[in-house]
């Protein structure tokens, strides 16, 4: 218990909730000699998630399980020198595993094809379980979670996890684009980021295919595409 209270004051805590069962009577004369009051007891209620309204949003939901799961699956070598392909291989595991439940081929960057599929036709998963293994080995961030859903060729949806902090970014055809559970692109998110890129010799143009530029309404989304140039850029809007 001080070790716990320990890592929640560096956490900026301000307060310890936990829940025990109700016949587990010697474990509440411990809590309570411990400084924690007895709240009134709740009824506990659990279901699981309810069934996705289509492939995209099961795909997305299962890729949102699969980066947890890498995630926790290649903690053990953060900053572990190895040579081998350990931490990609146990993050390629742990993720088929969590994405299985779609029974769709998988193309995964360590182990090819989880089974035969043709990738011009149906559906399949474009995945890398484990983006930037070296980083991991090194202990420096970031390293990362990436998958996507093709179908025809195309892809419909896709989740990118930043690993090291927990940050997602996905997207689903129709839908837009997310940053951790709000809209993608507004001009905060992408103003710095123009700059860069643009000093960099990119081009960066607008869902309306002409340069783009940055509005001051906080309120605006912005669908962009960079490129080395304004003609490859039109391109990739085509």
């Amino acid at each position: 218990m001080e070790a716990v209270e320990h890592e929640a004051r560096l956490l900026g805590c301000d307060e310890i909730v936990l829940e025990s069962s109700t016949w587990r009577t010697s474990a509440h004369s411990f809590y309570l000699k411990a400084g924690f009051r007895q709240e009134t007891p709740a009824e506990r209620f659990r279901r699981p998630p309810a069934p996705a309204p289509d492939p995209e949003s099961h795909f997305l939901a299962l890729a949102a399980r699969a980066a947890s799961r890498v995630a926790s699956a290649v903690a053990r070598w953060i900053g572990v020198q190895t040579a081998d392909k350990a931490a990609g291989l146990a993050a390629q595991a742990a993720a088929l595993e969590a994405l299985a439940p779609l029974q769709v081929p998988v193309l995964a960057e360590d182990g090819g094809w989880s089974a035969p599929a043709a990738p011009g036709r149906g559906r399949w998963i474009c995945l890398d379980a484990l983006d930037g293994s070296a980083n991991v080995r090194a202990g420096l961030p970031p390293w990362g979670f990436s998958a996507a859903l093709v179908e025809n060729a195309q892809s419909v949806a896709g989740l990118v996890c930043d690993l090291a902090s927990g940050r997602r970014w996905w997207a689903c055809r129709g839908r837009g684009a997310w940053v951790d559970g709000r809209p993608a692109l507004p001009p905060q998110d992408v103003a710095a980021a123009a700059v860069i890129l643009r000093e960099a010799g990119a081009c960066l143009v607008d869902s309306s295919r002409s340069p783009l530029t940055i509005s001051p309404n906080p309120e605006e989304r912005l669908q962009i595409v960079a490129a080395p140039d304004l003609a490859s850029a039109r391109d990739l809007l085509m």
